[in-house]
C-alpha cells in the first residue's frame, strides 16, 4: 500500500471510529427513534444501533485481523483485503430495510466510505427519524461531513422510493452499484428493464429472502444448544431480522427430545409493549401481521400442528378459537395505530407444500420439518430460492454427514457446525454477519472477494457478493 493511501485510509478509519463512539454514547436516543416510529422493541433497537457503533468503531480492527488471518470464522478463511486496491469506479446507491436499519447502514457505509465511493441511501420511511437524529448529532460533533455526499447533499435521500430508483437507474447517472432490499426476492419488471439500459459496468445487487438454514441431524446427544440457537434465531430482531430461521429441518429421531426444549424456551419470550425492557417481540405493521397470520394458517391447514403460540401480549389475548386451528386476533397496539401484535408461533410437521416452506413469513415463526435421511434434504436445499448461511447440528458431523455438508456449502456458502451462526463470544457479532448469497438471495455486507457477477437478466448467482468486490473487479472466490 502506498504511503498516501495508508495515510488516507488511516484518517478515514479514525473518523469512522469517532463516529462509532458517538453512536455508542447516543445509543438510547437513537434507538428510541426506531421504537417511536417503527415500534421495534427497545432492546432490539438498541442492539441494532450498537451494531452500527461497533461496525464503525472497530472496522480498522477488522481489517487488521483480516490482514493477519486471525478471524476464526469460515467466512473469512484465507481472505485478504486491501482498501487501496478497491478504488471505486462509480457511485453506490442503496435502499435500506426497516428491520436492522442501523446495522444495515453501517455495513454499507463503512466499506464505501473507506474506499472513497460516493454513497446515496434511501431509508425505509419509518426509520428516517433515526438517520435525521444521527445527522444532527454528527454535525454537533464536527463529523457532519462524513454523512454528506461529494456535492454536499445528505447521504439520506428524502425522495420517495420510486423517484430514488428512477434517479439511480437513469442511464446518465454515475451510479455503478445499486443495492435493493426487496422482501420477496423479486424485482419489478420496470426496474429490471432499467438495469439493462444502464452502462455495461453497472451492477444490480438484490437482497431477497435471506433466511439462514438450520439442520438438526442425528445422532445428537445434547439437543439443548440446538434448541437455544433455533429459538434465538427465530426471534432475532424481534422476529423481524433478515437472516433469521423460520423453517428448520430436524431428524425424526431427535425431534421428540428437541421439541419440548424449543417450546420451553419459546414460552419465556415476551410479546408486548415495545417500550418495556423484557419485550422480545413487539407489534408489527398491520398488513405484515396479517400476512404472517395467513402463512401460519395455511401451514395448519396443510397438516402442521401448533406446538406453541404466545397467548397474550400483556393483557391482550392473541388467539381465539381452539384446537390446532386457532384464529389470530391481531389486537392493535394502543388501540388505533396501524400496528398489531402477533404471537410467537412454533409449528411441527410442516408440509413441503405449505407457503412457509417456500416464502418467508417475515414474522415470529419457527416451523419444524422432520426428515429421516440426509438425502431427503438435497431437493429442499438446492430447490429453495433462499440462499444464505447454514448451521448443522449433529455429533461427528464431518464424518457422518459429509455429503450433507457438501450440499449445504454449495447452496449456502458459509456453514457452521454445532454453533449458532455469526455469533461471537459475547453474543451476536455484526462483524461476523454473512456476506453474499446464492440464487435469489444476495447481501451487500463486509469486504471479501468474488468471482464473476450473475447475469442481470436472471438475478441468480452461485458466488457471493460484496460491495467492495462490485466497485472494482477482484480475483479469487470463496
Amino acid at each position: 500500500m502506498a504511503e498516501d493511501d495508508a495515510v488516507r485510509i488511516g484518517s478515514n478509519l479514525e473518523r469512522m471510529a469517532k463516529l462509532g463512539r458517538l453512536v455508542a454514547s447516543s445509543a438510547e436516543p437513537l434507538a428510541r427513534r426506531l421504537t417511536d416510529s417503527a415500534r421495534i422493541p427497545a432492546a432490539v433497537a438498541t442492539s441494532d444501533v450498537l451494531g452500527l457503533a461497533r461496525l464503525l468503531s472497530e472496522y480498522g480492527t477488522l481489517l487488521s485481523r483480516l490482514a493477519a488471518g486471525t478471524i476464526d470464522h469460515p467466512l473469512w478463511a484465507g481472505r485478504t483485503f486491501d482498501p487501496a486496491a478497491r478504488a471505486p469506479r462509480g457511485a453506490v446507491a442503496a435502499t435500506l430495510p426497516e428491520d436492522g436499519a442501523a446495522t444495515a447502514f453501517g455495513l454499507l457505509f463503512a466499506p464505501t466510505f473507506l474506499c472513497g465511493a460516493d454513497l446515496a441511501v434511501h431509508p425505509a420511511p419509518r426509520t428516517r427519524s433515526l438517520f435525521q437524529t444521527l445527522e444532527a448529532l454528527a454535525a454537533e460533533e464536527g463529523l457532519g461531513s462524513l454523512l454528506k455526499r461529494r456535492d454536499g447533499a445528505s447521504l439520506f435521500s428524502r425522495a420517495d422510493r420510486p423517484a430514488f430508483l428512477a434517479e439511480h437507474l437513469d442511464p446518465t447517472c454515475r451510479t455503478a452499484v445499486l443495492a435493493l432490499h426487496v422482501g420477496s426476492g423479486r424485482v419489478e419488471e420496470a426496474t429490471r428493464q432499467s438495469v439493462l439500459r444502464k452502462k455495461e459496468e453497472f451492477r444490480l445487487l438484490v437482497e431477497g429472502p435471506a433466511m439462514d438454514r438450520f439442520v438438526v441431524a442425528a445422532p445428537l446427544a445434547d439437543p439443548a444448544p440446538a434448541a437455544r440457537a433455533l429459538v434465538d434465531a427465530a426471534l432475532a430482531g424481534g422476529g423481524r431480522a433478515r437472516g433469521r430461521a423460520e423453517v428448520v429441518d430436524v431428524h425424526e429421531s431427535v425431534l421428540p427430545q428437541l421439541l419440548p426444549l424449543v417450546v420451553e424456551l419459546a414460552a419465556t419470550a415476551v410479546v408486548g409493549d415495545p417500550y418495556e425492557a423484557p419485550t422480545r417481540v413487539g407489534p408489527f405493521p398491520l398488513e405484515r401481521a396479517r400476512a404472517v397470520a395467513a402463512r401460519v394458517d395455511d401451514a395448519l391447514a396443510r397438516g402442521a400442528t401448533l406446538a406453541y403460540a404466545t397467548e397474550r401480549a400483556g393483557k391482550l389475548p392473541l388467539l381465539g378459537g381452539g384446537g390446532d386451528r386457532p384464529s389470530f386476533l391481531l389486537p392493535p397496539y394502543r388501540g388505533s395505530e396501524p400496528f398489531a401484535f402477533l404471537p410467537f408461533v412454533v409449528l411441527a410437521g410442516l408440509d413441503d407444500g405449505a407457503l412457509l416452506a417456500s416464502e418467508p413469513a417475515g414474522g415470529p415463526v419457527l416451523a419444524i420439518r422432520a426428515f429421516r435421511e440426509d438425502r431427503e434434504l438435497v431437493p429442499r436445499i438446492l430447490g429453495s430460492p433462499c440462499g444464505h448461511g447454514a448451521t448443522l447440528f449433529g455429533d461427528d458431523a464431518a464424518t457422518r454427514h459429509a455429503d450433507l455438508l457438501q450440499v449445504l456449502t454449495e447452496g449456502h456458502g458459509t456453514v457452521r457446525v454445532n454453533a449458532p451462526p455469526f455469533v461471537g463470544a459475547e453474543g451476536p457479532d455484526p462483524l461476523l454477519l454473512p456476506t453474499g448469497g446464492f440464487r435469489e438471495t444476495s447481501y451487500a455486507l463486509l469486504p471479501g472477494t468474488v468471482e464473476g457477477v450473475p447475469a442481470l437478466t436472471e438475478l441468480q448467482a452461485g458466488p457471493s457478493f460484496t460491495f467492495l468486490s462490485l466497485t472494482k473487479a477482484a480475483g479469487g472466490a470463496r
